[in-house]
């Protein structure tokens, strides 16, 4: 049986990936304070799955511009997928790489098979796992990863895999600083 919160957030998932807007805003973001709301709000995910999670940052980051509902929802997705894929840990951790804030949510699980890098920020991108299994499992519509590739571009950013093998995967949130 699906809960109500799991369908709000697919709605609110398919609304933002459609939103016509298509603007980032203009409100200083700081994502610090952003993502260690993201990883409070999915402790209980996470003791629910067995998986601890930590939470690192440098104190002093510049804000980004952009939309702190968007910039949430692309890091809460990123948190859930980290959870869900992990054998016993997710970090999660943000700095500062050149002119760009960088947010990493890596966990320790299988990895991903290495024809999926490039497409597991595609909508309704599927590993073969998964689309092998009995339709009672699958329960993914690929739409979490893809949207927060959407918000990333929307805020002048990316998304991408920095790491990935048999000890788990670290996809990157980019978004340039708001200097």
């Amino acid at each position: 049986m699906v809960d109500t919160h799991h369908l709000t957030a697919i709605l609110d998932d398919l609304l933002l990936a459609v939103d016509p807007r298509g603007s980032a805003g203009d409100q200083f973001v700081r994502l610090p304070l952003l993502v260690q709301q993201a990883v409070e709000s999915a402790r209980p995910l996470a003791d629910e799955q067995g998986v601890t999670i930590a939470y690192a940052t440098i104190t002093r980051q510049p804000p980004v511009v952009g939309v702190p509902a968007g910039l949430r929802r692309a890091v809460t997705a990123l948190v859930d997928d980290a959870i869900r894929h992990a054998r016993q840990q997710v970090r999660v951790s943000t700095a500062i790489a050149g002119r760009d804030v960088v947010i990493d949510v890596a966990d320790d699980g299988p990895g991903i098979e290495p024809d999926m890098v490039s497409t597991m920020f595609d909508r309704f991108a599927t590993s073969s796992v998964l689309a092998a299994a009995p339709p009672e499992g699958r329960q993914r519509y690929g739409l979490g990863l893809a949207l927060v590739s959407e918000i990333a571009h929307q805020h002048g950013g990316s998304v991408s895999v920095v790491h990935t093998d048999l000890d788990g995967v670290t996809p990157r949130l980019r978004l340039p600083a708001g200097l």
